[in-house]
């Protein structure tokens, strides 16, 4: 049993190990490298200064508008605009000019009209209210009618103008018209602005991590959850992000104790049936999971999971003979003995029970975890539901699995946490089948009650945090009892 658990093992690892691999990649996990961050920002905001300069020098009013402002954001952009569809992608650095600080978002734009050319520009945007620079510093999504041209060396225009917000554009280079309608996506750049995001997959205070801005951070939660967030982002906590969805492939083998055997008779209803003992009882089963979860609070997180078992079950049932033979209606005092009767009379007999079972799951849990200066705890707690798609198998488990451990920095390569802790399952299923017992015409309709023979196994693991979007999870749980099993998930966070 153990060496096909090793072998599985294995082949998950080289398999998560090159998804988590080619998905970093395609993410694009580092897009600024650590080391590079400060100078990107002091880039930004040497080019966001020299943009807003040109544009007071075109219009000296414009300085009187800053001045009154609560803040003003300055991106710099490239547009290309082919037949009816344009897109523009842009940098932009948000300025708060009351707490004094700065924000660094991504702009994408998708420009629906007439239009024909490309061009690069910058644009100023004077941010009229409170409340809609706590929205941008949040990110947000913009709609902007335009409506202008663009040829040679410069060229401005007013964009948008309503009672939040007013849009100035400027073109440094190229040629384009367009009349039509547009809409921008503005993200916050959690690489260059310390939101309160973490670099782990769970809160933490105190944690070393070399990309935060140093200086004129609004450390603004951009998220709806979880609760009370900002809170503790104000006291200094880093949060991860909120929503995840990811896969876990768990394979475990364990011995089962067994109860409450019934047994029906070739057709008749299952009765209580008592059984003399039992070896050799195990599950070999692996399961594949769904999982959907969300930071309900800054220190819970809540999940659902769906999924499927795949696996054998292996049972072998010692029962008395004589009973069998007579809960069966075999008459054995005759002269000529029915062939039953010469295999089971006198003997406790082997009922060899072997199914394969394949029932869908379905589950929810919490966990509660949090770090200090890159040590951590967590607590998960789940309960899984089974139910039989071929009438073999349906139950429940129960599992609390609590660890501790410790973030090391990867630099390029992310956070690395090895952990280590307890692991409690406490597994109630009820197996149904049919049998025919070897070497004679019964046949049995059975059902069984199944338990986990050892509750507790002791766990260790790592968790990689390729990047706050990607983290990559691989546990084994064993060391003692008769349990054994290795679970490994792969997480995309958003």
């Amino acid at each position: 049993m153990m060496g096909s658990s090793w072998r599985r093992a294995i082949s998950d690892l080289r398999y998560w190990g090159a998804a988590a691999c080619i998905a970093g990649l395609a993410s694009g996990c580092s897009s600024v490298p650590v080391e590079d961050r400060d100078r990107v920002r002091d880039e930004l905001d040497i080019a966001a200064q020299e943009s807003l300069q040109r544009f007071i020098e075109e219009d000296a009013a414009i300085a009187k508008e800053l001045a009154a402002a609560p803040g003003y954001m300055v991106c710099n952009a490239t547009t290309l605009m082919v037949a009816a569809l344009g897109s523009a992608s842009s940098a932009c650095v948000l300025y708060d000019q009351q707490r004094r600080t700065r924000t660094y978002l991504d702009g994408t734009s998708l420009n629906v009209g007439v239009g024909l050319g490309s061009v690069e520009a910058e644009y100023l945007a004077i941010v009229k209210t409170e409340d809609m620079l706590d929205q941008l510093q949040r990110g947000r999504w913009v709609f902007q009618p335009s409506l202008g041209g663009a040829l040679g060396d410069a060229s401005s225009a007013y964009i948008l103008a309503d009672g939040d917000l007013e849009v100035l554009a400027r073109s440094e280079s190229g040629a384009t018209a367009v009349a039509g309608v547009g809409i921008t996506h503005l993200n916050v750049n959690q690489e260059l602005t310390d939101t309160g995001l973490a670099t782990i997959s769970f809160p933490t205070l105190g944690a070393s991590s070399p990309s935060r801005q140093t200086e004129a951070a609004p450390r603004k939660w951009p998220h709806r959850l979880p609760f009370l967030a900002q809170d503790v982002v104000d006291l200094g906590f880093n949060l991860p992000n909120p929503y995840g969805i990811g896969i876990t492939i768990a394979d475990v083998d364990q011995e089962m104790t067994l109860t409450d055997l019934m047994v029906g008779f070739n057709g008749t209803e299952p009765k209580p049936y008592e059984f003399v003992a039992f070896n050799d009882t195990a599950t070999e089963l692996r399961t594949t999971q769904i999982k959907v979860d969300a930071w309900l609070f800054p220190f819970m997180n809540v999940f659902a999971m769906f999924g499927q078992v795949d696996g054998d079950i292996q049972m072998n049932v010692l029962v008395d003979g004589d009973k069998l033979l007579s809960q069966a209606g075999k008459d054995c005092s005759k002269v000529i003995k029915p062939v039953s009767c010469l295999v089971l009379e006198g003997r406790n007999v082997t009922l060899p029970i072997r199914t394969g079972v394949s029932p869908i799951t379905y589950g929810a849990g919490t966990v509660l975890a949090g770090g200090w200066h890159d040590w951590f705890v967590a607590l998960p707690i789940n309960i899984t539901y089974s139910e039989p798609n071929n009438a073999v198998a349906n139950g429940r488990s129960f599992t609390v699995t609590p660890r501790g451990g410790h973030a090391f920095q990867l630099n390029r390569l992310g956070r690395l946490s090895l952990f280590a802790g307890g692991n409690y399952l406490d597994s109630r299923n009820t197996v149904n089948g049919t049998l025919i017992v070897p070497k004679t015409d019964i046949q049995l309709e059975y059902r069984i009650k199944q338990r986990n023979k050892d509750r507790w196994a002791l766990v260790t693991g790592f968790n990689w945090d390729v990047s706050p979007r990607l983290s990559w999870t691989a546990e084994y749980n064993g060391f003692i009892g008769t349990r054994e099993s290795f679970i490994s998930s792969l997480v995309v966070r958003f």
